[in-house]
């Protein structure tokens, strides 16, 4: 009589199936730790770059030359300012 298990073994692969399957599976994983340390670091660059970006002082604006007129325009002292030299006897 035929021990029961003996169809069973039959079906299992060789063993050298075994090992190219372990071979390709420790590849596989080796190439996706690979990609998420890629992608971790672009990630990190992404956001060291904004970080720099926000932290950095905004450029002022340059004003417009005739902005400059109108300002120093403004500045001048108004006639009945104290600050004006006057000469002795204008009123």
């Amino acid at each position: 009589m035929q021990h029961p298990l003996i169809p069973l073994a039959a079906a299992i692969p060789p063993p050298e199936a075994h090992q190219a399957a372990g071979q390709l599976t420790i590849i596989l994983l080796l190439i996706a730790l690979v990609g998420v340390v890629l992608v971790s670091v672009f990630v990190l660059l992404g956001l060291r770059r904004r970080s720099r970006q926000r932290l950095a002082p905004t450029p002022r604006p340059r004003p417009d030359p005739g902005d400059a007129w109108a300002e120093a325009g403004a500045r001048l002292p108004l006639e009945d300012d104290d600050s004006i030299p006057r000469e002795p006897g204008s009123a």
